[in-house]
Protein backbone atom coordinates (compact mmCIF):
# COMPACT_ATOMS: atom_id res chain seq x y z
CA UNK A 1 0.00 0.00 0.00
CA UNK A 2 0.97 3.38 -0.98
CA UNK A 3 1.32 6.14 1.84
CA UNK A 4 2.96 9.19 -0.05
CA UNK A 5 1.01 12.32 -0.16
CA UNK A 6 -0.35 11.48 -3.41
CA UNK A 7 -2.29 8.01 -2.40
CA UNK A 8 -3.95 9.65 0.37
CA UNK A 9 -5.13 12.49 -1.82
CA UNK A 10 -6.76 10.11 -3.55
CA UNK A 11 -7.69 7.97 -0.87
CA UNK A 12 -9.57 11.22 0.36
CA UNK A 13 -10.94 11.99 -3.05
CA UNK A 14 -12.47 8.04 -3.19
CA UNK A 15 -13.76 9.06 0.45
CA UNK A 16 -15.55 12.22 -0.37
CA UNK A 17 -17.38 10.39 -3.70
CA UNK A 18 -18.34 7.48 -1.24
CA UNK A 19 -21.63 7.18 -0.02
CA UNK A 20 -21.19 5.94 3.38
CA UNK A 21 -23.41 7.58 6.04
CA UNK A 22 -21.24 8.45 8.70
CA UNK A 23 -18.31 9.98 6.56
CA UNK A 24 -19.16 13.54 5.44
CA UNK A 25 -17.37 14.79 2.53
CA UNK A 26 -14.25 12.56 2.97
CA UNK A 27 -13.16 14.99 6.06
CA UNK A 28 -15.77 14.31 9.15
CA UNK A 29 -16.41 11.52 10.81
CA UNK A 30 -20.41 11.27 12.92
CA UNK A 31 -22.06 8.27 14.11
CA UNK A 32 -21.92 5.87 17.50
CA UNK A 33 -18.83 4.38 18.63
CA UNK A 34 -19.26 1.10 16.56
CA UNK A 35 -19.48 3.33 13.38
CA UNK A 36 -16.31 5.28 14.60
CA UNK A 37 -14.48 1.94 15.60
CA UNK A 38 -14.97 1.00 11.89
CA UNK A 39 -13.11 4.27 10.90
CA UNK A 40 -10.79 3.79 13.00
CA UNK A 41 -9.63 0.22 12.03
CA UNK A 42 -9.47 1.09 8.48
CA UNK A 43 -7.56 4.90 9.23
CA UNK A 44 -5.03 2.64 11.14
CA UNK A 45 -4.51 0.09 8.30
CA UNK A 46 -3.26 2.53 6.31
CA UNK A 47 -0.79 3.31 8.52
CA UNK A 48 -1.58 6.49 10.00
CA UNK A 49 0.23 7.34 13.53
CA UNK A 50 -2.39 9.86 14.84
CA UNK A 51 -5.70 11.01 15.07
CA UNK A 52 -6.98 14.68 15.19
CA UNK A 53 -10.54 14.69 16.96
CA UNK A 54 -13.03 18.04 16.95
CA UNK A 55 -15.97 17.34 18.83
CA UNK A 56 -17.95 20.91 19.07
CA UNK A 57 -18.16 22.32 16.21
CA UNK A 58 -21.34 24.41 14.55
CA UNK A 59 -24.23 24.43 16.67
CA UNK A 60 -23.76 21.47 18.66
CA UNK A 61 -23.68 22.35 22.35
CA UNK A 62 -21.55 21.80 25.16
CA UNK A 63 -24.24 18.79 26.66
CA UNK A 64 -23.74 17.19 23.56
CA UNK A 65 -19.61 17.86 22.81
CA UNK A 66 -19.42 16.47 25.93
CA UNK A 67 -21.57 13.52 25.89
CA UNK A 68 -19.76 12.41 22.13
CA UNK A 69 -16.46 12.65 24.22
CA UNK A 70 -17.64 10.32 26.95
CA UNK A 71 -18.44 7.89 24.40
CA UNK A 72 -15.14 8.24 22.40
CA UNK A 73 -13.22 7.25 25.68
CA UNK A 74 -15.33 5.00 27.24
CA UNK A 75 -15.90 2.98 24.04
CA UNK A 76 -13.50 3.83 21.40
CA UNK A 77 -10.01 4.87 22.84
CA UNK A 78 -9.49 1.68 25.09
CA UNK A 79 -9.40 -0.92 21.90
CA UNK A 80 -6.37 1.26 21.08
CA UNK A 81 -5.09 1.66 24.03
CA UNK A 82 -2.46 -1.13 23.56
CA UNK A 83 -1.68 0.09 20.47
CA UNK A 84 -0.26 3.73 22.23
CA UNK A 85 3.44 4.12 22.42
CA UNK A 86 5.08 4.30 26.00
CA UNK A 87 4.97 7.70 27.08
CA UNK A 88 8.60 9.75 26.51
CA UNK A 89 9.71 10.63 29.75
Amino acid sequence: MRRDIDAELERFDQVKQGTHPNRLGGVALAGTPRAVLEYMDEYLATGANYFVCSFQWGDISHADAMRSIELFVAEVMPRYASAAPPACV
